[in-house]
């Protein structure tokens, strides 16, 4: 293989790697953006839930019910974040099989 085709291999990879980068920053903005645009709408709106209608603290549900969905809401963090963390690890290191 000659040094020209080298070249433009590295040169086709590194363009690669430039433009999946840019795409990576480009999402991330994207995120952040519509999070900035619903936190704002959220301060916007407060104390109100549904304007003229119905307030934060109306809207809530009893105490009995917020504590349930908290249990209810660690007891999914418990159970599915460390199988999704396991299996991220071994996607980034190459170990999950190929489809056929």
């Amino acid at each position: 293989m000659s040094h020209s085709t080298d070249d433009r291999r590295t040169r086709w990879t590194s363009r690669r790697v430039l433009v999946a980068t840019v795409a990576s920053l480009v999402v991330a903005a994207a995120v952040v953006a519509v999070a900035a645009v619903v936190w704002g709408w959220a301060v916007g709106q407060y104390p109100w839930l549904l304007v003229d209608a119905l307030e934060i603290a109306d809207g809530s549900g009893s105490r009995a019910t917020l504590q349930a969905m908290l249990v209810s809401l660690g007891i999914g963090v418990v159970l599915f974040v460390p199988p999704l963390l396991y299996l991220l690890s071994l996607a980034q290191r190459g170990d999950l099989a190929e489809p056929r």
